[in-house]
């Protein structure tokens, strides 16, 4: 299990809408996780969670880093 396959698992989801579809038709946690796998995704829920903490923290800070250029070009 690893934080690196959350990571590949959340960037999957936001572009390949078939297999979004797919995991979201999962009936239960198992028949989720049997799925990701299959997909060459393993990682627990915990790892998921630090997987978008982290993917947040960075577009925020993506998102302030604009803000600060934003000030220094009209400044």
């Amino acid at each position: 299990m690893s934080l690196e396959s959350a990571k590949l698992f959340i960037e999957r989801m936001k572009v390949d809408g078939d297999f979004e579809w797919k995991f979201k038709e999962c009936q239960d946690e198992n028949t989720c996780r049997e799925y990701s796998k299959e997909a060459g995704m393993d990682f627990t829920v915990s790892e998921l969670q630090e997987a978008m903490n982290a993917l947040n923290d960075s577009s925020v800070d993506n998102v302030a880093g604009v803000n600060s250029h934003q000030d220094e070009m009209v400044g």
